[in-house]
């Protein structure tokens, strides 16, 4: 979330962010949790002393829902993660469209958080709020920002959780068709290093099959179930 907005907020605050920050990027690097629960604070600190409807709300609340899951991580607290969908929620409510670039920063650390709980407490609800939060992140993407391939990949991958869970054969199309589209960057250079078109056309390859495999299931239960089709 380098590309953030943190210009403008009163020099307390200001130093308090970039404090958390920085506490953040080194519990990345030593997986220290006193330096998570120093990061957590001092950004908790930072909205205390940020003026109510000041515009670098927002980009307070998402440092701190990252701050939240990443320690999660860790320590698999469900309260950790609580609070990180908390104040992603907020931050996704109190975004505007005065620095669009970051909007589908808020829905991209939201989304992951819900389907990070999904996968802790197995809750339906919060998959189906984690895609709709990832699909809206693509949907305010531009055409060649960096970051599509990966806003991509996390819509097609929860979607593809969703067949799994409910069958929904509408969510297996979907997620194929947004794993195509992925392909379509990945050979361009448009996508990050860790994008390897192989590896994109394994899910694809194995879910097309899979989607195959059930539509021959049924007519094959169709044609035992109905003598009259068999001429």
């Amino acid at each position: 979330m380098a590309d953030n907005d943190t210009t403008n907020i009163p020099s307390l605050a200001d130093g308090l962010v970039n404090d958390g920050r920085t506490l953040m990027e080194k519990f990345q690097e030593t997986g220290d949790l006193i330096d998570s629960s120093e990061a957590i604070s001092k950004l908790q600190r930072a909205l205390e002393h940020t003026p109510d409807g000041h515009g670098t709300i927002p980009v307070i609340l998402s440092f701190l829902a990252l701050a939240f899951s990443s320690r999660f991580d860790v320590t698999d607290e469900l309260r950790d993660l609580d609070e990180a969908i908390s104040a992603g929620r907020r931050a996704v409510e109190l975004a505007t469209d005065e620095h669009p670039a970051v909007i589908p920063v808020y829905l991209t650390v939201l989304g992951v958080s819900l389907r990070s709980r999904f996968h802790r407490i197995g809750e339906l609800p919060d998959l189906l709020e984690a895609i709709s939060m990832m699909h809206r992140a693509v949907e305010v993407t531009p055409d060649g920002d960096l970051a599509m391939p990966e806003r991509l990949e996390n819509y097609a991958s929860s979607l593809r959780l969703l067949f799994e869970r409910t069958g929904d054969l509408q969510s297996l199309d979907e997620a194929i068709s947004t794993y195509q589209k992925l392909m379509k960057l990945a050979p361009n250079g448009h996508g990050p290093a860790w994008i390897d078109p192989d590896d994109i056309r394994h899910p694809i390859r194995g879910w097309a099959i899979r989607r195959m495999d059930i539509h021959q299931n049924a007519d094959t239960s169709a044609i035992s179930t109905n003598p009259t089709c068999i001429k």
